[in-house]
């Protein structure tokens, strides 16, 4: 298919004025407002003290999550072993076999299952605790949002 010299300068023509047109664009844009720094209006309106307890809750927060779970792993793995202590030594009564080193491991089980329930409730209520905190932190600062926005120069 042949195409005649007109059409192909109305091609090029058309390629021009899509170019110079998304230069203009691109101009434009870089010319543009920048939106504020949401941070700087929050540091205006909200209190220094609000949100450097929010930061510290928010350190605290990370890390009794990880200990959380490693205390929720670690209360897994000792109810495990005591399961399987527990059933051993239920088996060895029933056959009359019990040996004082069976009864030792499954008292060994238990109690070892016992303190790490116990590590678990504690460390589970300071993490709710913070948590709570954290949340009732984030709803004090959220509350000043309607304010900042109304401040902010355009939306």
């Amino acid at each position: 298919m042949e195409y005649s010299r007109i059409e192909k300068i109305l091609a090029s023509a058309f390629v021009l004025f899509l170019l110079l047109g998304s230069i203009n664009f691109l101009n434009e844009l870089n010319n543009a407002i920048e939106r504020p720094d949401f941070r700087d209006y929050e540091s205006e309106y909200v209190s220094k003290e609000l949100l450097d307890n929010q930061s510290r809750l928010l350190v605290m927060f990370k890390h009794f999550k990880d200990l959380y779970e490693e205390v929720k792993t670690n209360l897994t793995k000792a109810n495990e072993v005591y399961i399987f202590k527990r059933e051993e030594y239920r088996v060895a009564l029933e056959s009359g076999n019990v040996t004082e080193e069976i009864k030792n491991e499954y008292l060994r089980a238990k109690e070892g299952y016992e303190k790490a329930y116990l590590a678990f409730q504690a460390i589970e209520r300071a993490y709710v605790d913070i948590e709570k905190q954290l949340n009732s932190v984030n709803k004090q600062i959220f509350s000043y949002s309607d304010v900042i926005r109304a401040s902010m120069p355009y939306p």
